[in-house]
């Protein structure tokens, strides 16, 4: 039966959701510049996690990016491992491998990085991420009309807060959920020879949760990149992305570790 009273107010919150983050994110879009070109996106991610024990997992991403308005594609992947002594915080740290194709030339990036998350404030329902991250690009790029690879090499900072709202369940063990991030990109080595630098992103998402094994997740994404140092012209993005979440052993952890409070509440 529909109830309307319910439906009303998870409409309301995810609104107030939304705009919250929107307002978060806003003050990193003001450009003074008037120059802008714009560019749409297609990304597709896939993302393997492997628990290796309560405090260890191994996981990361690989996927396929392309652009519908430019003439460039992209292939990555990204092995990660991540320590999480506490719920409260957790250190990652991997390596990304990056291919771009475009008619001008063919790009290698790999990304060592080190990141380092808080996870506060964390309710039931909703949980808001901090994430810092230090990234190093090391670009080898060789244009079309030339056998030369042009090496050069990037440092940057990013910070990311991201909440996300689980704000239906279906049961137990399905849920239905949001979530919203604003991030920004600080450079503080930047000597890769490319044109466009990516400055701030914001995102919105809707995501559905099945038995903690699985989750799928659809997300309009708007980049803003910078050209060239100096120059005035500014690139908005608008990415359409989709996400696949895939988790081995972690019910597996979780019936050991209720196993392990019977055994205790047994003495």
């Amino acid at each position: 039966m529909f109830q309307y009273k319910q439906f009303s107010r998870i409409l309301i919150q995810s609104l107030g959701f939304i705009f919250a983050f929107i307002l978060l994110g806003y003050p990193f879009s003001i450009q003074a510049q008037t120059q802008t070109e714009e560019e749409h996106q297609l990304w597709f991610d896939i993302y393997p996690h492997y628990q290796i024990n309560e405090q260890w997992e191994y996981f990361g991403d690989l996927g396929y990016r392309t652009a519908l308005t430019a003439d460039w594609d992209r292939v990555y992947f990204r092995p990660s491992v991540r320590y999480r002594p506490n719920p409260l915080y957790q250190v990652h740290g991997g390596i990304g491998n990056f291919f771009i194709f475009s008619k001008d030339g063919n790009r290698a990036e790999f990304r060592p990085w080190q990141g380092f998350r808080i996870n506060w404030p964390s309710t039931l329902k909703f949980h808001l991420q901090h994430y810092f991250r230090l990234e190093e690009r090391l670009s080898f790029f060789s244009a079309e009309s030339s056998d030369v690879i042009v090496n050069s090499f990037e440092l940057r900072f990013r910070y990311r807060i991201k909440g996300v709202w689980e704000f239906y369940y279906i049961d137990d063990d399905e849920s239905l959920y949001m979530t919203a991030y604003t991030e920004i990109f600080i450079p503080l080595i930047d000597e890769v020879d490319e044109f466009f630098r990516n400055t701030n992103r914001t995102g919105f998402g809707l995501g559905y949760r099945m038995l903690d094994k699985y989750r799928i997740e659809g997300v309009y994404n708007l980049q803003r990149s910078r050209f060239e140092p100096g120059e005035d012209l500014i690139v908005s993005d608008y990415v359409y992305q989709l996400k696949f979440y895939f988790y081995w052993n972690r019910q597996a952890l979780k019936k050991l570790r209720n196993r392990k409070k019977e055994d205790i509440n047994d003495l």
